[in-house]
């Protein structure tokens, strides 16, 4: 009776649910078109994004390609041949410095080093002269790089790294991005800079497209009340509940309890039987008196064959009476003494004896009925509210998750952020800014061509001057008189001669030509007039000594010594050219 009473409760209740469950299952089929149509929209919309992307980038990576591979050579060679000229420039001012610093002075001989100070003045010279002719071409160059290279780097370089900068917003006003919307439903166009900021901050396509003039997800939490499906999970909450009064134990059932609790049951001892049954069901072990028989029929003589025989015989009867007969008994034994020890268990109902175990019971069965019976109503109608609860928070999570999910984390962009932020990376530092350094150092090098020029003109002067010749000039047919003429200078007023002469005189040193035709010139001149040589020459080369001493006979002179004289007189020159040409002959 008490399991028929529950088991019309649950009908009852399947019933009521069988009712309602096609209306909220249609319903909730009904929000799950809506929300299908919306994620169909978004994809549609999002394939025709790329779409126009691939189009419409396509041809422009086309054309700066074409254009890259016509005027990428020239720009090459345009470079190589600034850097080709520039390395020729420092070259030649390399080895003027290193020769003019390292060489010696030129002699006007023909013996001379190849890298004396004349060869450093020379190129030198004509480091001047490439920097003269390619001044003008190198600064049209560098203008040209000057001009593109800053008009880049302001309009796509500081541009694409500063969406907020005015460029950028006159880029969005000239060309909006209209993905959709009709005539009838105009839509604000999309602008770059938006997206571009949006993509660095990892938000997602939902968010940056703005799909949300196309796809309002945001009504999505209330699609459970559009549809009716709060409604019907109320209906099915109120229309579940518990009218009838519920009789688990009727009172002749409770009689036959108490009868049961009060019969011989109670007194029943099932351990006597288990105890016998835990006995041997033979007093010996079959096994062991086949085997002493068989040893024993072992032991007979041959003459007693037929008793031998029968103790096998009799052997063999107790081992098979032991296999299929005994153990099966055991077998049996054991199964009824379980069976014994669980009829205990039940009766008593881990109690001590069955009519404390039917007591026990009937005060539960009737506490039940009255829990049922007085607060039933109330425990079903709460079992029902609670259900109706966590299915209503159930839809709504799922609702609320499609709505953050799409808005927040399905279809990040920071992989388009890492592609924009590769390209302005590799356009502005791996390609303008050496593109930049290049005419910014080739205007350096401009700039220092004036004082390079200067220094090299300056230098080139003074690497050509020769040192002065130390003494005379001799032909190989006349010996230069330097002692001719003059007064004996005492040794204590040289110095002050020599500081004179000096302070009379500028300093300065000719080359070996021009000295030695003014000497050769002025002795030639003395020699054949007779007369003194004039001109700073003559000067310069002449030796304000004394001399005291004649050529004999086109002789080597002979130096006349007055020991007694306090004044110094300078040896006569020890070089004898040989006699003249009129002697020998």
């Amino acid at each position: 009776k008490g399991q028929q009473e529950f088991e019309k409760v649950q009908q009852q209740i399947q019933n009521i649910v069988d009712e309602k469950k096609p209306l909220i299952s249609d319903a909730i089929k009904r929000a799950g078109v809506v929300l299908k149509e919306g994620a169909n929209k978004i994809t549609q919309m999002l394939d025709r994004a790329r779409h126009i992307l691939r189009s419409e980038s396509k041809e422009p990576m086309e054309v700066g390609e074409q254009y890259l591979n016509e005027y990428g050579p020239y720009q090459h060679y345009l470079g190589l041949g600034v850097s080709c000229t520039l390395l020729v420039v420092l070259s030649c001012l390399t080895f003027g410095l290193f020769c003019g610093y390292c060489g010696k002075r030129p002699d006007g001989g023909y013996n001379d080093d190849c890298c004396d100070k004349g060869t450093g003045s020379r190129f030198l010279m004509l480091g001047v002269w490439i920097m003269f002719l390619s001044w003008a071409a190198l600064m049209v160059i560098t203008v040209f790089y000057f001009t593109t290279g800053v008009l880049a780097d302001r309009a796509v370089c500081y541009t694409m790294r500063h969406p907020d900068c005015r460029l950028f917003k006159m880029v969005d006003d000239q060309l909006p991005i209209r993905l959709y919307g009709s005539p009838n439903r105009p839509v604000p166009p999309l602008r770059l800079s938006q997206i571009v900021k949006k993509c660095h901050n990892n938000e997602s396509l939902y968010s940056v497209l703005e799909l949300r003039h196309l796809v309002d997800i945001s009504k999505y939490p209330g699609l459970p009340q559009e549809f009716g499906i709060n409604q019907q999970i109320e209906e099915l909450t109120g229309r579940i509940r518990l009218d009838s009064h519920v009789d688990i134990l009727t009172p002749n059932a409770k009689q036959q309890l108490i009868r049961l609790a009060n019969s011989p049951l109670n007194q029943f001892n099932l351990t006597i039987y288990t105890s016998v049954l835990n006995e041997k069901i033979t007093s010996i072990d079959l096994m062991a008196l086949a085997k002493a028989i068989t040893e024993t029929a072992n032991k007979l003589p041959p003459s007693q064959i037929k008793i031998k025989n029968s103790l096998m015989f009799q052997a063999q009867y107790l081992e098979v009476h032991q296999q299929n007969q005994v153990t099966t008994m055991l077998r049996l034994v054991q199964e009824l003494t379980d069976n014994a020890n669980n009829l205990t268990e039940h009766l008593r109902f881990n109690e001590p004896s069955l009519k404390q175990a039917v007591e026990k019971m009937l005060r539960q069965v009737e506490k039940a009925q009255d829990m049922l019976n007085t607060q039933g109503p109330q425990i079903i109608s709460k079992i029902a509210s609670d259900f109706a609860s966590e299915f209503t928070v159930h839809i709504t999570d799922y609702m609320n998750r499609v709505v953050q999910q799409t808005e927040r984390n399905v279809g990040k962009c920071w992989p388009i952020s890492q592609v924009y932020n590769a390209t302005v990376t590799t356009a502005c530092n791996k390609i303008l800014d050496p593109y930049n350094g290049f005419w910014a150092s080739v205007g350096f090098i401009l700039v220092l061509f004036i004082p390079s020029i200067i220094l090299s003109v300056k230098l080139a002067a003074l690497y050509q001057k020769s040192d002065p010749y130390p003494g005379p000039l001799v032909e190989a047919e006349y010996l230069y008189d330097a002692y001719a003429d003059r007064d004996n200078i005492p040794l204590a007023n040289v110095n002050e001669k020599r500081k004179k002469k000096q302070q009379q005189q500028p300093r300065y040193h000719e080359p070996y030509d021009s000295s030695g035709a003014g000497a050769a010139a002025a002795a030639g001149g003395d020699r054949r007039g007779g007369g003194p040589a004039t001109g700073p020459t003559q000067e310069r080369f002449s030796d304000m000594a004394p001399k005291h001493w004649d050529f004999p006979n086109m002789g080597p002179p002979r130096y006349n010594s007055s020991p007694l004289s306090t004044e110094y007189e300078r040896p006569p020159p020890y070089y004898y050219p040989g006699p003249s040409p009129t002697s020998r002959t």
